[in-house]
């Protein structure tokens, strides 16, 4: 990688940018020498404050789309769990506030995943006895 300094001359950089163990992230390299006062440089910055004014990432789902009217539900088969996207086994990604819960299971639809379904669907508001099922 090589950084552009504040003289418009390029140096190169080294250092690690991006994780090391997952190859599908791109790695680049910067190093304290890019950043010193003696050379002065531009670096590319993607998280800037003002970025949303420059770029648009993604549209940001309605609430109501996303908003349920059911409990916290770590049980659901679309939870995360609490290593993924981890770097290391030792090192949890998410942790739950309550002991002893798991979280990211993928034997089966919890049961809040399944009234969530027929909600979505209208299926809840015809009778208390299909509500019963789940």
């Amino acid at each position: 990688m090589w950084a552009r300094r504040a003289d418009n001359r390029y140096s190169p950089c080294s250092g690690p940018t991006a994780a090391q163990n997952d190859a599908s992230v791109p790695s680049g390299s910067l190093s304290m020498s890019c950043c010193t006062p003696s050379a002065p440089t531009t670096h590319e910055d993607p998280s800037r404050q003002r970025r949303p004014q420059y770029i648009h990432n993604f549209a940001k789902q309605n609430k109501v789309n996303t908003t349920y009217t059911f409990d916290y539900d770590y049980k659901s088969v679309m939870h995360y769990g609490s290593h993924f996207f981890s770097s290391s086994r030792d090192k949890p990604t998410i942790v739950p506030k309550v002991e002893g819960v798991e979280i990211g299971q993928r034997r089966m639809l919890s049961k809040t995943d399944c009234l969530k379904v027929n909600q979505l669907y209208g299926c809840l508001d015809k009778d208390a006895f299909s509500r019963a099922k789940y």
